[in-house]
């Protein structure tokens, strides 16, 4: 298994400021934190410190519901957040860098390198994730 680069909270930054790829990814990635309840109110209730804040759960959650249904439709990430959308996301989400940190570190030591790209996340080419991990490079074990 090849050795990962530890994403330190700047490096996260870093890629949301210039990805719309990492913005969206980002979202996702804390509101599957969210508690079930939290996300079908769209609203921080859980004061755990993981997740959405209070003040960005309802505007975030819409979001990562579209990013959802998007995702659903087929439509390749970095194209499914508005123009206007982006840049508001975007100043909201450098703050959750911290926790994505947290959240990456333990999914690498979770994880084993994707078997369907070679841990690159890229299906044939660099414009088109890999199907099975996403992107990430790398998927969970199964519990065969």
């Amino acid at each position: 298994m090849p050795t990962h680069t530890l994403w330190t909270p700047a490096m996260i930054r870093e890629k949301i400021l210039a990805s719309d790829k990492m913005l969206e990814r980002s979202i996702s990635k804390i509101y599957a934190q969210q508690t079930t309840s939290e996300q079908n109110i769209g609203a921080t209730v859980e004061h755990n410190k993981i997740g959405f804040t209070a003040f960005d759960a309802e505007f975030l959650s819409s979001l990562a519901q579209q990013l959802e249904r998007h995702a659903h439709l087929g439509t390749r990430e970095g194209q499914r957040l508005s123009s206007a959308q982006i840049p508001v996301a975007r100043r909201k989400m450098v703050k959750y860098a911290k926790q994505l940190s947290k959240l990456v570190a333990e999914e690498h030591n979770l994880a084993r390198q994707c078997s369907d790209c070679n841990g690159t996340g890229n299906a044939l080419d660099e414009q088109h994730t890999c199907h099975r991990c996403h992107g990430t490079g790398w998927q969970l074990p199964t519990t065969d």
